[in-house]
């Protein structure tokens, strides 16, 4: 399990839990920020926080994510708008977004092939805080604050 091993080495994934923010902190990332963005997005619009959405289509622009790509975000498997590493990862925040939450080794196994264990384990902090947030959104009555107001924006999905 390489995934634990990085864990333990990335000592601000863990810290990112206890504070307000993101576990991406202020270092900088050994990830794609693309692709987690991408996943942000994903789990946001799966347990439907639209706070988390207006905030996360906001900042998607700035990471070169197109208004395709928000529209497609529910059918991502079959969108041509997205690269097979988009769709792998966006695979597994769909998979860490579902209760209960069910990875398949299979799934584990196609992101090592391509991508390193720490990089894997940052996916899922992500993943996991974005679901984190989310949920304590929805339990707050969390509304979104119109960040992306006038734009395209990712939706929620039931």
């Amino acid at each position: 399990m390489p995934y634990l091993k990085d864990a333990g080495q990335r000592p601000r994934v863990e810290d990112g839990h206890g504070s307000c923010g993101s576990p991406r902190g202020d270092r900088k990332a050994t990830g794609k920020e693309r692709l987690k963005q991408l996943a942000e997005l994903k789990a946001a619009a799966l347990v439907t926080c639209e706070s988390c959405l207006d905030v996360g289509s906001a900042l998607a622009a700035a990471h070169g994510i197109t208004e395709k790509q928000l529209r497609d975000l529910p059918r991502f498997a079959d969108s041509d708008a997205f690269s097979p590493d988009e769709k792998l990862v966006l695979e597994f925040a769909e998979a860490m977004s579902r209760t209960p939450a069910v990875v398949a080794g299979e799934l584990r196994d196609r992101l090592l092939g391509r991508f390193s264990p720490a990089q894997v384990t940052e996916l899922a902090a992500t993943v996991a805080w974005e679901n984190n947030r989310g949920r304590l959104n929805q339990a707050l009555g969390v509304r979104p604050a119109e960040f992306s107001d006038g734009a395209m924006c990712a939706m929620p999905e039931p």
